[in-house]
């Protein structure tokens, strides 16, 4: 059985203004109009995002991502498709610096497909430290799995806590990403490292890689389930308009 993945970050689209900024994909609270494309040793993922602002302080974004995994054979195709509606706020509460709020929906398509609905928010926490960011991360989580094992949906918490390293003037960064779900059914924990790089002057196009761990174990009526641990390795470049 597959381990269930459940990214939280944000997203939507009204055509409102955006702002002019310098690309930053390591600020997680920062909107973007872009497009990205990945490819790894599992899938390759295909994603756009449009940003706007409704006032000189709260922005929002709209994504739209579908992965397709490279084994199509029974039990190993993993595709999936996502929408998000993501919006921020500046505030000024200490070492808090941007609020942000979320609604994710993720659609699987395999043979046994787990849809998952997140509702989050997270803060952009200042250190004192230019060389680094922190982004606690906590949202509800509801998975909806069409398996017989499993009659009623799935509810519970995800919990990320996002470190922002910067290792240079350019913007180059490596990001630190723990993360644990708990819900009725399902317990995921899961590790990422990310390293992203400019490859443009004008900051417009950038390339990451991105090292993955997923483990996942089931309750109740899963309890017995065998699922796969996930080691995942990702390549992809973005270009923000």
């Amino acid at each position: 059985m597959k381990p269930a993945i459940f990214p939280l970050l944000a997203v939507a689209a009204l055509p409102v203004h955006a702002e002019e900024h310098q690309p930053d994909p390591a600020d997680l609270t920062q909107t973007n109009t872009f497009i990205w494309a990945q490819a790894g040793n599992k899938d390759y993922t295909v994603t756009g995002g449009i940003a706007g602002s409704l006032t000189s302080k709260f922005n929002y974004l709209g994504l739209f991502e579908h992965s397709r995994s490279w084994k199509r054979d029974t039990g190993n195709a993993n595709d999936s498709t996502r929408a998000r509606l993501f919006g921020t706020q500046d505030v000024n509460w200490g070492a808090i610096s941007k609020v942000g709020a979320s609604v994710d929906y993720i659609k699987g398509h395999n043979d046994t497909p787990l849809d998952t609905l997140a509702v989050g928010a997270i803060a952009k926490v200042e250190t004192g430290l230019d060389w680094l960011a922190l982004y606690p991360n906590l949202a509800y989580v509801e998975l909806s799995a069409r398996d017989s094992q499993i009659k009623n949906k799935s509810k519970g918490y995800q919990a990320n806590l996002f470190a922002s390293i910067y290792l240079d003037e350019s913007g180059q960064y490596l990001m630190l990403q723990p993360q644990y779900t708990s819900t009725e059914y399902i317990d995921v924990k899961k590790m990422e490292v990310s390293y992203g790089l400019p490859l443009s002057e004008s900051g417009k196009l950038w390339a990451d890689i991105k090292l993955g761990y997923t483990r996942t174990s089931g309750k109740k009526a899963l309890s017995k389930a065998a699922f796969d641990s996930d080691k995942q390795v990702k390549a992809g470049v973005s270009y923000y308009f």
